[in-house]
């Protein structure tokens, strides 16, 4: 056997667990971002709205 098939035989593509493991990550990371966040970017919007309905 010559060293690519070699190479190649021993290389695996990523399994549909891996995958799913890697979405469930990326799911809390973005979950905890919005929790963080969500209070700070609703009070701007807030204050923004509030700025525009003062000025017209």
């Amino acid at each position: 056997m010559s060293k690519a098939q070699t190479l190649l035989a021993k290389t695996r593509g990523a399994t549909i667990v891996e995958y799913a493991m890697l979405i469930i990550a990326v799911m809390f990371i973005a979950a905890a971002t919005f929790r963080i966040l969500g209070g700070k970017v609703k009070d701007n919007a807030q204050k923004s709205s509030d700025e525009i309905t003062k000025t017209q």
